[in-house]
């Protein structure tokens, strides 16, 4: 299943793998069940109060669906 996920803050050299892990701990999954990074959109933060400049990323990456997160705020999937 392919998900987009947006709001991921990463620095400037940023790698596969890190994406990955903030994409995983913001859906609430393990980085593993995630695969196949898709960056879709990217943006520069520098405003000041950042420590210094950040990517914050679009990115569409692949779930394999026995990871799926159950959470309160989503139906059941039906396969």
């Amino acid at each position: 299943m392919r998900l987009r996920i947006q709001q991921i803050n990463v620095p400037l050299a940023y790698t596969d793998a890190l994406v990955l892990f903030r994409a995983s701990r913001k859906i609430g999954c393990e980085a593993s069940s995630l695969s196949e990074p898709v960056v879709v959109r990217r943006s520069l933060d520098a405003r000041a109060r950042n420590a210094e400049p950040m990517h914050v990323l679009t990115v569409e990456v692949t779930l394999s669906l026995p990871a799926l997160p159950r959470t309160a705020h989503l139906p059941p999937i039906k396969i």
